[in-house]
């Protein structure tokens, strides 16, 4: 089973996703092996995002997670939001 992160706040949600210059992250999935994170945008995947874009820090017994791979995964449906899926090297 994946684990969810929302956003709880449905105002935030509305107004991010009313203004075309804005973009938020909606939500982030954690796939069971904890390897893959998917981040949910409020909108569009802004351009040129690459995962150097992208950092994982802190953590007490697991540290120095590495993002080593990423992609963009396009909705063909304008009405879905876009995401990235994020691979790291390690659970965590």
């Amino acid at each position: 089973m994946n684990q969810l992160l929302l956003c709880d706040n449905e105002k935030r949600r509305h107004l991010v996703r009313e203004k075309e210059t804005y973009n938020g992250l909606d939500y982030l999935e954690i796939s069971p092996n904890q390897k893959v994170l998917t981040l949910y945008f409020l909108g569009k995947v802004p351009e040129g995002l690459t995962r150097n874009h992208f950092r994982i820090s802190g953590g007490r017994r697991i540290r120095n997670i590495e993002i080593v791979d990423m992609w963009v995964c396009e909705q063909s449906d304008p009405e879905l939001d876009n995401c990235v899926k994020l691979v790291v090297d390690k659970a965590g």
